[in-house]
């Protein structure tokens, strides 16, 4: 199978036949880009707040272990 691809460098369009059918990629917008990027910051705004939420809990879970550690400690030595 030949692979033969199209880019018309005036335009910035890429064109190319897949399974029998013409395809024609386009470039984004400036608008489409922005909402993009708008998109992406929003979702690593979100995965950088769950981590250090889980951060707090996994810290929490040692201090907890902690307290029961000299709680132990404290009975022993009673």
């Amino acid at each position: 199978m030949i692979k033969k691809t199209f880019h018309d460098g005036h335009t910035n369009k890429f064109s190319f036949k897949f399974q029998g059918k013409k395809i024609t990629l386009l470039p984004l917008s400036f608008k489409e880009v922005n909402a993009d990027q708008m998109q992406m910051i929003k979702k690593r705004k979100e995965k950088k707040a769950q981590m250090k939420a889980q951060r707090h809990v996994k810290e929490a879970k040692k201090s907890m272990i902690s307290l029961k550690r000299v709680k132990k400690v404290m009975l022993a030595n009673k």
